[in-house]
């Protein structure tokens, strides 16, 4: 017999279940009840055993929707050196795009790009391991944007369809972060509160010739938010 409370055998049960590969990343669990009645224990000891595998990073609640087993790994931290890294993070999530349309440029668009031509907006949601992770808006030049279809987007991030199907040659990018408090619309895309705190990501990117192709924003959840730098000394 363990000597453990049992929201910590509980907890153990869980882990076990979620590093032999019976619990899944992206898996939604049951409910607090039905955990409860599987296991034999009350919804009070449920909750303190899945607050434990909360704080171990292996399950993330959220209220109305339910709790999923996450990631293993660092889940929403990326090292971004090079334009490449940018098309793997794009690997490592899925997509669920909300428009793909063509619009007249915000004034701080038309300013980027030194035009009021209509440009190509992408709204999507970026998730890993069924967690929203981002919420992305996209600017892209027109003769670029009419070249790709919408569904290419649900598989390729931008920056892959822009390198690698479309050859646009990209010479760097320029990247900006901020902070901001999540819209009504914002915080139901990503699960979370309205005026919640969220990290802007904003990235644009310049061909060959420094001209800009394409600007980029995501607001990121912060808590899944994590940047790291190499710096060098010359």
């Amino acid at each position: 017999m363990s000597t453990k409370p049992l929201y910590e055998q509980l907890a153990d049960k869980l882990t076990r279940y979620i590093r032999d590969g019976r619990l899944k990343p992206g898996d939604r669990l049951p409910t607090e009840a039905e955990l409860g009645e599987m296991f034999g224990v009350s919804r009070i000891t449920v909750r303190q055993g899945l607050a434990i595998l909360t704080r171990n990073g292996l399950i993330e609640r959220f209220a109305s929707r339910g709790t999923f087993v996450l990631e293993r790994k660092n889940t929403g931290s990326w090292e971004l050196g090079s334009i490449n890294d940018l098309v793997q993070l794009g690997k490592d999530t899925t997509t669920k795009i909300a428009s793909w349309s063509l619009v007249p440029p915000p004034a701080e668009i038309a300013e980027f790009f030194a035009s009021d031509e209509p440009v190509y907006k992408l709204q999507a949601v970026r998730y890993k391991s069924a967690v929203p992770l981002y919420f992305a808006e996209n600017y892209l030049l027109r003769s670029i944007g009419e070249r790709i279809p919408a569904q290419a987007l649900e598989t390729r991030t931008m920056v892959e369809m822009l390198t690698s199907v479309l050859n646009v040659p990209i010479k760097h990018a320029q990247e900006e972060i901020s902070m901001a408090d999540a819209s009504a619309e914002m915080a139901k895309q990503l699960w979370i509160k309205e005026n919640q705190a969220v990290i802007v990501q904003r990235i644009d990117l310049f061909d060959a010739d420094d001209k800009p192709v394409q600007s980029g924003k995501g607001w990121w959840r912060s808590e899944h938010f994590k940047r790291r730098f190499k710096l060098n000394y010359v």
